[in-house]
């Protein structure tokens, strides 16, 4: 009985522990920056990236938001990309061949901590941060001129945006309901509801977005899983679309014909 009740308290001990782990490094778990200093020069090998503007946005809280703007001449719009949790500009400068085809500018962003951006990172600072990007946009274009595009990560600012404001279209790629629902696909055994400081609750927001609305998700996905970001078809109005990729994992649905198809009708307008 003694012995029982000992592998109990060091069990309890030790899930207790994990929970620690969990509450205390959770941004860890969730974001994974690559900074940079500020005098760093960006390097992208790109056909379509001919010329580029690099803006610091000073925000709320003492943030220092990193943005760049990919140009062409005579652009249709601008897509305001949010990006995934990985890596920071550099990185992600990869996506322009596959939007600035379309005929559109691209201003990508990194968070705080990314890149070089700078501030303490929290849920509140992270929207302010977003809609400062979205306001230095709307200096530059009317607004039925602007496409969000939400990756990952990125889905919770870009359908916060959407909602907040009047884009023209609204794409998600690999959404997410919220981030418990997420929590609790990978920590099923954890009171993950209470441990948990970021809520990004995409399944809130995407009622309140007014423009049309397009989502992709894959059905081999496994860092946000198909089944979360299927629930948000229910929530979304009668002309939007989810495209659901079978086959389609969280990195490559940019190889499958029917996300180029369908990104073609929306983009090639």
């Amino acid at each position: 009985m003694k012995i029982a009740f000992l592998i109990l308290k060091i069990l309890t001990s030790l899930y207790l522990v994990a929970c620690a782990i969990l509450y205390f490094l959770q941004e860890k778990i969730l974001f994974l920056p690559v900074s940079l200093s500020e005098n760093y020069r960006y390097k992208f090998d790109s056909q379509w990236i001919k010329e580029y503007e690099e803006n610091f946005l000073n925000t709320e809280n003492r943030g220092k938001i990193n943005l760049v703007w990919f140009k062409i001449a005579n652009p249709k719009g601008v897509i305001l990309y949010c990006h995934g949790n990985a890596g920071n500009i550099q990185r992600w400068a990869s996506i322009v061949d596959d939007l600035m085809r379309f005929g559109y500018d691209i201003i990508l962003w990194d968070y705080r901590t990314y890149g070089k951006s700078t501030g303490q990172l929290n849920e509140e600072n992270l929207l302010n941060d977003a809609q400062a990007v979205y306001d230095f946009t709307k200096k530059h274009f009317s607004e039925n001129q602007i496409i969000v595009y939400g990756r990952s990560l990125g889905t919770g600012m870009a359908t916060y945006l959407s909602a907040m404001n009047a884009p023209n279209y609204l794409i998600l790629e690999t959404p997410y309901f919220n981030l418990s629902d997420v929590a609790g696909y990978h920590f099923p055994y954890f009171p993950y509801h209470l441990l948990l400081k970021y809520k990004l609750p995409s399944n809130e927001w995407i009622t309140e977005v007014r423009c049309p609305i397009t989502i992709f998700h894959g059905t081999y996905d496994r860092t946000v899983p198909y089944s979360s970001g299927f629930k948000l078809k229910p929530l979304l109005k009668a002309r939007d679309e989810f495209i659901t990729i079978e086959g389609g994992d969280h990195n490559d649905l940019n190889t499958f014909y029917i996300y180029e198809e369908k990104l073609g009708k929306i983009l090639g307008k």
